[in-house]
Formats: structure tokens, sequence, C-alpha cells
């Protein structure tokens, strides 16, 4: 991750380069961060939309999908125009572009962990107040935008950043489904934005995401119904992965769980 491109000749021997060393997708990152100091993304799109299109192109002629780290109103605006499949994060993205993602059908991933993490435990990062109250600030706009999203049709995936400061595999995904539901999405939407939505969008080679004869066996069986509210994924459940029964509660040392 994180190879650049001026390192190949072109962009289609970039894509190649990764292909070959095992990538199934072509993650892009068309901006850099928040400048949580000023509460905005103070820094120009590194990555203009021309070259984002000409990456979609080559992408899809090899069968792969390009998703893309992007935060700021013109960073979102080139991933648009540029025809991605997914846009990770996408702060400060506006309702006339959810729209546009919507007729579109690119999906958005928001992930709101990593950015509540940092207004739950600001002194880990240092924060001041005044950068605490940007952050809840950016976080209730993004609320916002969920909501519309989800009223205005937008294909909504749930994902966590997983890796992010304060933000662990497996429960801070778990984290993140709650802070959907806190924004607003209803507690069906939310899981199917974890399941079904993800697995339509990756396509992946495999059966999974769904309850189906044929597909693979991974689910939940637990009298604490997470239609009421996702957090009860939290309470005592039996999972089945891929044929193999777990009972004694959430374990972070299980593979796959």
């Amino acid at each position: 991750m994180g190879r650049p491109v001026e390192e190949y000749p072109s962009v289609p021997a970039c894509i190649d380069a990764r292909i070959a060393e095992g990538a199934y997708r072509i993650k892009l990152l068309a901006t850099g961060m928040i400048n949580f100091e000023k509460g905005a993304v103070t820094a120009k799109p590194q990555m203009p939309m021309d070259e984002l299109a000409e990456f979609v192109r080559a992408a899809r002629a090899r069968d792969k999908q390009t998703f893309v780290h992007c935060s700021g109103h013109d960073g979102v605006a080139n991933c648009i125009g540029a025809g991605v499949d997914t846009i990770e994060h996408g702060f400060f993205v506006d309702d006339t572009q959810l729209a546009r993602m919507r007729d579109a059908d690119i999906a958005w991933v928001p992930t709101f962990a990593p950015v509540q993490f940092q207004v739950d435990r600001p002194e880990i990062a240092g924060w001041s107040d005044h950068v605490r109250a940007n952050l809840q600030r950016i976080l209730d706009a993004h609320a916002a935008s969920l909501a519309t999203a989800a009223r205005l049709g937008v294909r909504i995936i749930a994902g966590s950043d997983a890796g992010s400061h304060g933000v662990p595999h497996g429960w801070g995904l778990l984290h993140e489904l709650v802070l959907m539901e806190r924004a607003g999405l209803p507690a069906r939407q939310v899981i199917h934005a974890a399941t079904g939505a993800p697995a339509a969008r990756l396509g992946f080679a495999e059966n999974f995401g769904v309850l189906r004869a044929g597909a693979r066996p991974r689910f939940i069986l637990t009298e604490h119904s997470p239609l009421e509210t996702v957090a009860r994924l939290r309470a005592p459940k039996i999972v089945v992965f891929d044929g193999k029964v777990f009972d004694r509660g959430d374990n972070a040392r299980q593979p796959g769980l």
C-alpha cells in the first residue's frame, strides 16, 4: 500500500504491478487527512480527477475495483467525476454529491470510529478543547450526511478503518455499527451495511454475506435481537463460522471472529 505512481512508467503499469503482488482491488489515496486544528480539509487533493479516472479505466480493464481514501468537498467531487467504486471516509460530502453518488452507484463507507475515538479520548492524541469541539462538529455533520444518504438511497457500507488509533480489528467494527445507528440509521439497515451490502459491492468469489442455500455458513444465533439495537451484537450468542460453532463468548484471539 502507498506506492507512488511515479515509480512506474504508466498508470496501467502501476496497476499491473499491484495485481502481480496479489492485489484483488485497487486502493487510491485521493486526499490527505483532515486538519483537526482547523476543523476542515485544508490541503488540495493530491490526485486530480483526470488521474483518478485513468486509474479507474485501467483497473476496470483488468476487472478490478477502485476504492478511494478521500475527505473534503473537492476530493469527493474528483472521485465522483472519476467514477470510483467506493469512497472511504468522505467527510464534508454535501447533499448534491450524495445524490450524484447514488446515481453513479458509488458506495460510501463513512467510518465514524476513528474520529469518535479522538473525541472520547482527546488526552491520548493531546487534543485541546478547541480541537475536540472541531472533531465533534465534524462528526455531527457526518451523521447528518449519513441520514441524508440513507434517505436518498446511497449504497452504504460499514467499515471501521480498523488499524487507526483506537480502532481494533473486529471490535472496532462492532463499535462502528453502534455509531452508525446512533447517527440515525435503523438497526436493520446497519446490519445490511455490514453484511449484504459489502458482499454485493465487493463481488466476492466466495458465496457469503447472505443466508441462502449454498452460501458459506457465517451467522449468529442469539436471544438478544440486534434488530432492536445493534449494540446487542455484543450480547451472548452462538457464532457459526464456516462450519465451526463457537458458544463460549467473544474471543479476540479466535481466527475469523
